[in-house]
Formats: C-alpha cells, sequence, structure tokens
C-alpha cells in the first residue's frame, strides 16, 4: 500500500511510530488520536527519569524513514520522493517532536529553553542545524529497534484511520493482535 504523505494515513503511521516506541522503551501510551483537521497527537506518561522522551519524540520520524526506505511514500501525484523531498517534509512533520527531544527543561525568566542546544523561533519552527542530530538520533537508535516491528506499526495506523481515536487499552489490545 503506497502513502500519500501529508494525507491522514500518514499522519496515523507517524502517531503509530511514536506509540510503538513508546513501548519499546518502557514510557506508557495514555491516547493517541487525530482530529477531523487532521491534528495527530499521542499522549505518553515518559518515565520519571525522562529517558524514554528522545525515543518517543524520534518514532514518528523513524516509521517515516522505514516507509522511505520501502517506497511506500508518494507526493500528491503518487511519484516517488527524492531523498530530499522526503527529508524536508519529515522536519517539518517532526516540528513539534523536536521540543520533547531537546526540551528537557521549562523556559526560563529570558525566554530560554536552557540545557538545549537549540531554540525554537517563536513560530515554533526550529533552526536548520536541528534537523541532522535528530535524524541521526533516530537513525542509530529508533530505525532499528523498529524495522522489525513493522507489521504492528502498520495495524496501529490502520486502527488510529479507523477508529480516529485510540485508548490505552485499545492500543494494548491492537498490539497483542495477531496482525491480518
Amino acid at each position: 500500500m503506497l502513502i500519500v504523505i501529508g494525507s491522514v494515513l500518514h499522519k496515523c503511521f507517524h502517531e503509530a511510530g511514536h506509540i510503538e516506541a513508546a513501548y519499546i522503551f518502557g514510557a506508557t501510551v495514555i491516547h493517541a488520536s487525530i482530529d477531523s483537521g487532521g491534528v495527530a497527537r499521542t499522549s505518553v506518561q515518559h518515565k520519571t527519569d525522562l529517558s524514554t522522551k528522545s525515543p518517543v519524540a524520534c518514532g514518528g520520524f523513524a516509521v517515516e524513514q522505514l516507509l522511505f526506505d520501502r517506497a511506500r511514500l508518494v507526493d500528491q501525484e503518487g511519484n516517488p520522493l527524492s531523498v530530499a523531498a522526503f527529508r524536508k517534509q519529515a522536519m517539518e512533520n517532526a516540528r513539534m517532536d523536536k521540543f520533547p527531544f531537546y526540551i528537557k527543561q521549562p523556559i526560563d525568566a529570558a525566554g530560554i529553553y536552557p540545557g538545549s542546544p537549540y531554540q525554537p523561533a517563536s513560530d515554533l519552527t526550529w533552526p536548520i542545524e536541528s534537523d541532522a542530530p535528530f535524524m541521526a538520533y533516530g537513525f542509530q537508535h529508533i530505525v532499528p529497534k523498529l524495522d522489525s516491528r513493522m507489521p504492528i506499526v502498520e495495524k496501529l495506523a490502520c486502527e488510529l484511520y479507523a477508529r480516529r481515536s485510540l485508548t490505552q487499552i485499545e492500543i494494548e489490545a491492537i498490539r497483542g493482535m495477531s496482525v491480518c
């Protein structure tokens, strides 16, 4: 099955990556949803040491990378994506994911996130230099772990697409099902 970038199904795969990465690294997924406007969210309870924040943040990107590697992502006209086009859209999709990846402390009085090597702009975009470390972490730590789990990621994505909302109990049931 080919997946058009920016489609609701594409966003569901991205969220399914966050879900499965959470389970792999020991976080708890509370809820996942995609609203009628196409805004997708996954709520996660992280470990108290926050060690799950970066892996979960990169889960969506990692799934997109695996779909790209398998030639399953296409543009609106059905054409395969170039590496540059893939990376551009993947980093646009990861804009909000970079917050838990880079930000570990609350904003200070000067409007700076302490300890973060990069700071988001007022429009919530990130400097281009923030892309390479995010992607490198995803390539090295998350893509290899999600690769063999793509059948369950696909099942989660398809269920999220069909239902538009999944509770923790529903997610755990889907993860326990045999994949069709």
